[in-house]
């Protein structure tokens, strides 16, 4: 099974209680997404396996926010059986990422760089590097989503970022920091703009493994 997202993405640096305060607003406006209980707003887990060469190269490159760019990663959700193969292109502002089902077997290849160029036929990874490719670093976190798929909205909030490197976990942010996301397909929406104009809250360039490894390297302040 493949499937296929583009949409453009903004992201913010909130408190919990600001995401709190948004989350009972979006309530009003837009459905909890598939992979929650739509009866109760709990958080659920993604777990994210980031691939990439001995030296990060392809991390790296990201970092250095070129005009066009391509992430790998291994993904599951709360159901450790039912993963997914994901492809993330960044082309100027807008994004597209191609998901494809993969067994467990798979999952603890050695080298992806042959299931990377199965899967998704196209040569940004072999300009990239030349070495194998393996489970660079794990981003672990929790999420409340909120979808309107017939406006091409979703709304994420991600809440206990950590990331491990060398069998060691290590929190990405304070305990009251969250991070949300707006990913919209056309247009920016109205009623989401209204709301963070009032609440003061803005965007600002975040990529989760980005910082991560910055962080890990200790080039973060």
């Amino acid at each position: 099974m493949t499937q296929s997202f583009e949409r453009y993405e903004k992201k913010y640096i909130i408190t919990n209680a600001q995401a709190s305060e948004m989350i009972a607003f979006l309530k009003l406006h837009m459905a909890l997404d598939r992979h929650h209980n739509p009866k109760h707003i709990l958080p659920y887990k993604i777990h994210s396996y980031y691939l990439d060469d001995h030296d990060a190269r392809i991390i790296k490159k990201s970092i250095e926010k070129p005009s066009y760019k391509e992430k790998y990663r291994l993904r599951w959700y709360n159901d450790p059986t039912k993963l997914f193969l994901e492809v993330k292109i960044k082309y100027l502002k807008r994004s597209h990422k191609k998901r494809f089902e993969i067994t467990q077997e798979e999952l603890d290849l050695k080298d992806y760089r042959t299931l990377i160029n199965t899967s998704y036929h196209y040569g940004y990874l072999n300009a990239i590097t030349p070495a194998s490719i393996g489970k660079y670093c794990l981003i672990d976190y929790e999420r409340i989503a909120f979808d309107d798929t017939d406006k091409g909205i979703r709304v994420t909030f991600d809440f206990n970022v950590s990331y491990t490197f060398d069998n060691t976990s290590y929190p990405l942010n304070d305990e009251d920091v969250v991070i949300l996301e707006i990913k919209y397909r056309d247009a920016f929406p109205l009623f989401l703009s209204s709301y963070l104009s009032e609440h003061k809250i803005y965007s600002r360039s975040l990529s989760k493994i980005g910082r991560s490894y910055q962080q890990y390297k200790g080039a973060l302040l």
